[in-house]
């Protein structure tokens, strides 16, 4: 028993420092910060509910950014917008579930109760450039409290999602 606990003590403990070395990853920037960015705008725009969004719309909204591993090649500062901002932004307060479309059609149907929701982030830069239009972009949903888990193999990182262009509200 005193095996157990002793191992159920360093389990815990190693959980809270995994925790408190995510929630660190993501930086708030100060209002202006955007301005900093060379941020190209051709191409940039995503359909969010009904409206057409493009990076200029993203300008209002609080800059976000961290500091990941990928599995896919992508490492580095990620730059962009929290998704439920977006949303927000778009005139969609509550939903019941929406779909992350890439341009190659893969989707991830997205509920209100997935974990990490209020730290994902819609992003559009990776190190200070724009995600390329013909590979990656034009922008990423990046999980920042899920990065370590995916990035090791502990969960698919199937709601992570790569040249993102539409989210639709299902219902």
């Amino acid at each position: 028993m005193k095996y157990l606990t002793s191992n159920l003590a360093v389990l815990l403990a190693f959980s809270l420092i995994t925790l408190s070395s995510q929630a660190s990853r993501m930086i708030l920037h100060p209002p202006g910060a955007f301005d900093d960015l060379h941020v190209e705008t051709a191409g940039y725009q995503l359909f969010v509910g009904e409206r057409l969004i493009d990076i200029t719309d993203l300008q209002g909204l609080p800059l976000f950014s961290s500091e990941i591993a990928t599995k896919w090649n992508a490492t580095g500062a990620f730059y962009g917008v929290r998704l439920l901002d977006l949303l927000q932004q778009a005139g969609i307060k509550n939903f019941q579930r929406i779909a992350m479309i890439a341009h190659n059609n893969y989707q991830y149907i997205l509920e209100p109760d997935a974990t990490g929701l209020s730290t994902a982030l819609v992003t559009f830069q990776l190190n200070n450039e724009n995600l390329p239009l013909e590979s990656y972009g034009p922008f990423w949903v990046i999980w920042p409290d899920q990065a370590d888990a995916v990035y090791s193999g502990m969960e698919q990182g199937d709601k992570w999602i790569w040249g993102l262009v539409e989210i639709r509200v299902l219902d």
